[in-house]
């Protein structure tokens, strides 16, 4: 793994960079130095070599005008007392060689034949020095002497040199080593010893340590600053200690009441739920009772004692619904408090309650939307972006939160985004659940127990919305909430009006409507007006069974009153006698209920009726059933259904519906 010098301990920095730094300026001085000494000695050598040269040439003259080789030969051979010396030679004003000198260790090194006269007096090649001095008598040119010397004196002078530039460096190295240490006894062990004193207070939790003070420098008023610091913090933490075990108290006492009460709450919530099954039934029967009733009688007063019978079982039909539906954890406000609502002033109101609580702990609270209308529960939807504000306020200390909307396809997203601690991953499934907060550790310090996410999530599903978090530990979170856009039309509100008509059985001719589709309990599809008459215009035969033997009765009547041959039934047992004897004649419909015992259900039963005329009759299933597993099921089967108590005019349009 590759280590930047950002990441080496300080120590090993300012070792590196007064070691280096030393070093540097070492080797660039003794390199200028070297340069110019070499060049100095260079000028000294030419110009000691142009001097021997002028004498020997002075010395030759009389023996090249004489033409006495032998005496020439003699001056060049004094040359030799020069160790540098390789060769020298004498040359005629023809250019021709005349006389030489050539040191014997250097034999192969000859004179040439014919004298070049160079561009300059003398010349550096690789490992000679040449001069060139003419020789002269009065004023004449005799002819030309060269002189060849080595550079052993200069070679003799770079090794000095470099052997001194490795002592001056190793010498450089070893004073920044002190002064390194020096440096670290300063600066850096203060330093080391500050950060050795957080670990310790941070592993051991001791706000009583203090740090050692050595100098008064800025150091020393790093180690005085720390332990003030630290005098602050203890202080802070022994109120806080006082709060946290008062608050700790009263936390239990709550813990306990909300847990008493969830378990009441837990026990009433199932004994609802295991008797809402046997209280549908007779609302469902007094319910066609009633109406079969109404149909049998001509007396208006009757009618209308009637009448006023039928709206106190809606009346308590609607009650009873409701109670059902607040002993449930999840049921459903989608169908009974959503409506078309305006975001904006909500935004805007919550915004303004917030903005002060945000500003009383240093924090900026932002919003940005647009007038859209949602489908929602005007106090529910208030509740949630209240939740999600209080608790992104309750776990930011720094920054801010915004609260915004933006169009996502054909919902609105609702956000809150943080700049607060942020959730751990392992905590992000199970931060919706009561009693859990993303860290434990600061229940009672952050406040809250759990809760407020909770209910959240329970405001959420029984709207149908959904809920998303993404959350960055240390940097923040964001909650998306998705809600239902509407567009009020005027085709919108011609078909809300068409919707109420088609409910009461009285839509105009012609206006397709899909029946309560927002009731969980109905998978009634589109029907026309048409379809709605009160009784079929053909004889028809239908198989109706119901382990209920009010609803039996009552559902049998409805059927009968409206021109079809009914065989019911209230136990699997007798139906199956039905189908087995000779008297058996395959229905046009089989109408069942779901929940008929252990050994059954109204779906397998169809499927078996099916099975046994080896033809696809029109069938659906009406129930009183309260627990979702059990309509998850129903539409798993594919069948059509409704929930009990269901009115007769809706009943009439399923068979209308699924007799085609």
């Amino acid at each position: 793994m590759q280590i930047q010098f950002r990441d080496l301990p300080i120590q090993k920095k300012i070792s590196l960079v007064i070691i280096v730094g030393m070093t540097s300026a070492t080797i660039i001085a003794l390199a200028n130095f070297i340069t110019l000494d070499r060049m100095s000695v260079k000028r000294n050598l030419s110009e000691e070599m142009r001097v021997l040269a002028q004498i020997t040439a002075a010395r030759s003259a009389v023996a090249v005008s004489f033409d006495d080789v032998s005496n020439a030969t003699e001056n060049l051979a004094t040359l030799s007392l020069r160790s540098t010396i390789q060769y020298a030679c004498i040359y005629a004003d023809n250019r021709k060689l005349f006389a030489h000198y050539q040191r014997e260790e250097n034999i192969g090194v000859n004179c040439e034949k014919e004298f070049k006269e160079p561009a300059q007096p003398y010349v550096f090649s690789k490992k000679y020095l040449h001069v060139y001095e003419p020789i002269t008598r009065r004023g004449s040119v005799l002819g030309f002497l060269t002189v060849t010397s080595d550079l052993s004196p200069i070679v003799k002078r770079m090794q000095q040199w470099v052997y001194t530039g490795i002592i001056v460096v190793i010498a450089a190295v070893l004073v920044a080593f002190l002064f390194t240490r020096r440096m670290q006894k300063a600066i850096v062990t203060p330093i080391v010893n500050l950060a050795e004193l957080m670990d310790r207070v941070k592993r051991e939790n001791d706000l009583t340590l203090k740090a050692t003070l050595i100098g008064k420098d800025e150091v020393g008023h790093l180690v005085e600053t720390f332990n003030e610091m630290l005098a602050i913090i203890y202080n802070n933490n022994k109120d806080l200690q006082i709060l946290y075990r008062e608050l700790v108290e009263k936390s239990a006492e709550a813990e306990k009441t909300a847990a008493s009460l969830e378990v009441s709450n837990k026990h009433i919530k199932d004994l609802f739920g295991s008797a809402a099954h046997d209280l549908r039934q007779p609302l469902q029967a007094i319910s066609i009772f009633a109406d079969t009733l109404l149909r049998q009688v001509d007396s208006e007063s009757q009618r209308d004692v009637i009448h006023k019978l039928k709206q106190s079982l809606q009346n308590l039909g609607d009650l009873f619904n409701e109670i059902l539906d607040v002993s449930r954890y999840d049921f459903d406000l989608s169908v009974v408090g959503t409506k078309p609502m305006p975001i904006k002033p909500l935004i805007l109101k919550v915004s303004t309650e917030f903005e002060a609580m945000a500003q009383d702990k240093g924090l900026r609270l932002k919003f940005h939307t647009v007038d859209y209308t949602v489908v929602a529960h005007a106090a529910l939807l208030e509740r949630i972006i209240r939740n999600l504000l209080s608790n992104a306020i309750r776990y930011t200390d720094s920054g801010g939160i915004l609260l915004g909307c933006r169009r996502r396809g054909e919902e609105l997203a609702i956000e809150v985004w943080d700049t607060g601690c942020g959730i751990p991953d392992q905590k992000i499934d199970t931060i919706f659940s009561k009693f859990v907060q993303a860290n434990d550790r600061e229940i009672g310090h952050r406040g809250g127990y759990g809760l407020g996410l909770a209910i959240v999530k329970q405001f959420v599903d029984s709207l149908g919305y959904k809920i998303s978090v993404i959350s960055r530990v240390g940097h923040g979170t964001v909650f998306r909430l998705l809600v239902p856009l509407v567009d009020v039309s005027e085709d919108q509100r011609s078909d809300t009006q068409s919707f109420k008509a088609i409910e009461e059985g009285q839509a105009p001719k012609g206006i397709n409507k899909e029946i309560d589709q927002s009731d969980p309990g109905s998978s009634l599809p589109t029907m026309t007006g048409d379809s709605l008459i009160g009784t079929l215009k053909t004889q028809r035969s239908a198989i109706l069974l119901d382990d209920d033997q009010e609803v039996t009765d009552a559902l049998s009547l409805l059927l009968q009153n409206i021109g079809m041959e009914t065989h019911a039934f209230v136990s699997f047992d007798e139906l199956k006698t039905y189908v087995d004897s000779e008297d058996f004649d395959p229905p046009d419909i089989v109408i069942c209920d779901y929940q008929l015992g252990d050994q059954f259900n109204g779906g397998e039963v169809i499927e078996q009726i099916r099975q046994v005329v080896n033809e696809d009759l029109a069938a659906f299933i009406i129930s009183g059933a309260s627990d979702d597993e059990v309509w998850k099921e129903i539409q798993d089967t594919g069948i059509p259904y409704l929930r009990k108590p269901v009115k007769p005019a809706r009943l009439r349009a399923m068979i209308n519906h699924v007799l085609g």
